[in-house]
């Protein structure tokens, strides 16, 4: 019995330690600073889904997704199809252009410009620029960032790598009725 209470104390105290708790941010200036001090994050590279109907969306969620126009790829089905097990870093080392685009398939549920900068406002148009989304939340913690810290490999290869949040509910200035919370489960 003693032992039952210990693991169950264990488990809620590794609960509360670990997981990040909910914030609301009062602007997206107070969130992308937020970002750029806690993750090291641009703030130029920070952008939001900028959905007009609940019909544009992209589907298929990954750490990575390769986008071109209406053409889309997740990293994990490029792993997939080429029995790819090596670590995220050697990963994105050693993609080519040719390799990411000979994975590219057709979503007819995507627009090819629907991502805006937070800082700028300015829209995305990956219509004809192959673009690399990383999806991350601050909810994510330190371990958001495996992918995104070797996006350097993406930048030699000239494409375009944007950093999607998934934290829009929590920003005001950004947030609308079509805004969904994340949800961190274990």
């Amino acid at each position: 019995m003693l032992t039952k209470n210990l693991t169950l104390a264990f488990l809620f105290s590794s609960v509360f330690l670990f997981a990040q708790k909910e914030l609301k941010f009062q602007s997206k200036s107070d969130y992308l600073s937020f970002m750029a001090a806690k993750f090291d994050i641009e703030k130029s590279d920070l952008y939001y889904f900028n959905s007009v109907s609940d019909s544009a969306y992209i589907g298929r969620v990954s750490p990575v997704i390769f986008m071109k126009g209406t053409m889309m790829v997740t990293e994990e089905e490029i792993r997939e199809k080429e029995g790819n097990v090596c670590n995220p870093e050697k990963f994105l080392k050693l993609l080519t252009l040719e390799r990411i685009s000979s994975h590219l398939t057709e979503n007819k549920n995507l627009a090819t410009s629907f991502f805006r900068n937070i800082e700028t406002d300015a829209i995305h148009d990956t219509a004809n620029q192959l673009t690399a989304i990383f999806v991350f939340s601050y909810q994510f913690g330190k371990r958001g960032l495996t992918y995104i810290k070797h996006k350097e490999y993406l930048d030699k290869l000239n494409i375009k790598s944007i950093i999607l949040t998934a934290d829009d509910a929590e920003i005001n200035g950004i947030s609308n009725k079509r805004s969904t919370k994340t949800k961190m489960t274990n």
